[in-house]
């Protein structure tokens, strides 16, 4: 029963990654259909929360959190809306898989908040790791010959720091609040947050054909149904295994964007590209899970 469990927790969290990844990629489709970034996000975020909370329904998970810790939930919303914007958005302006790499940060720039704002000194490994994961940004938007916009740039970027930001603050002031619940609290925020931009700023554009149609679709409902499977992963597996299956997500995108668009990196951003994936799982590897921890500062 254990090694079906386990089995069946891979398989979620295999599932998840790859429709998390192909997300990424399909939300060309919506652009060049006609629509942008922030009705994407918005329309995702919408449907992602009526995804968990049916989830939380279906797993009777109670949604009644405290005063204290819906407080904190309010800005985990908006750091959650700023990477659902940031992640899909990027797409509008960059190639997808600079977009993903970009967004893919997320787990070095953990790392480096726990080193300049927490004040806790990581070993050798984590630290190489992570001057790894910015040099092989240098490669990935540095070399190219026609300069990515600066604007994907920004918001790949500003995506990953919000992510980073987001886990290291769940970590740190709720880690006690059923995660998947703490999700569908997170997700009110979003929603609420880009949907108002959207529609008060008069940023909706829906797509004027069927390929945007198809595409904006497929971001939502991707997104929305794969969120709550990574959780059943999550459950069976753990975070550590569930988190390493997630390095696949940017393989997968890239490997859509060359199918779906005969989208090709360069030499240099296939290198900088293996360099942050190459961060990011010795910054997951389980030898290295207990580097950070001793606090310079007390």
């Amino acid at each position: 029963m254990d090694r079906a469990r386990v089995r069946l927790g891979f398989v979620f969290g295999i599932v998840s990654t790859l429709g998390l990844g192909l997300a990424i990629a399909v939300s060309r489709f919506a652009y060049d259909g006609g629509s942008n970034g922030l009705t994407v996000s918005a329309c995702r975020s919408v449907l992602m929360l009526a995804a968990v909370g049916l989830f939380c329904m279906a797993t009777s998970r109670r949604l009644w959190i405290t005063r204290k810790d819906f407080g904190q939930t309010v800005g985990l919303g908006v750091l959650m809306g700023m990477g659902f914007y940031g992640n899909v958005g990027a797409v509008q302006y960059i190639p997808i898989s600079l977009a993903a790499i970009l967004f893919f940060l997320f787990p070095p720039l953990i790392g480096l908040i726990h080193v300049i704002f927490l004040r806790e000194r990581p070993d050798w490994t984590r630290s190489i790791a992570i001057l790894l994961a910015f040099f092989g940004v240098v490669l990935m938007i540095g070399v190219v010959t026609v300069q990515p916009d600066w604007r994907g740039v920004v918001l790949s970027l500003g995506a990953a720091v919000a992510v980073a930001w987001n886990a290291v603050w769940i970590q740190r002031r709720v880690p006690h609040v059923d995660p998947v619940v703490l999700v569908f609290h997170m997700g009110v925020v979003a929603a609420v947050m880009l949907s108002s931009l959207a529609l008060l700023g008069g940023q909706v554009q829906w797509p004027h054909n069927f390929s945007g149609w198809l595409g904006l679709s497929a971001v939502g409902v991707l997104q929305s149904a794969c969120l709550p499977i990574w959780y059943l992963a999550l459950a069976r597996i753990g975070s550590l295994q569930a988190g390493i299956l997630t390095n696949l997500q940017p393989i997968v995108t890239m490997t859509a964007a060359y199918l779906l668009f005969n989208e090709v990196m360069g030499i240099p951003q296939f290198v900088g590209a293996g360099m942050i994936l190459m961060a990011v799982f010795v910054l997951q590897n389980p030898f290295t899970w207990g580097a950070f921890g001793r606090k310079t500062d007390q």
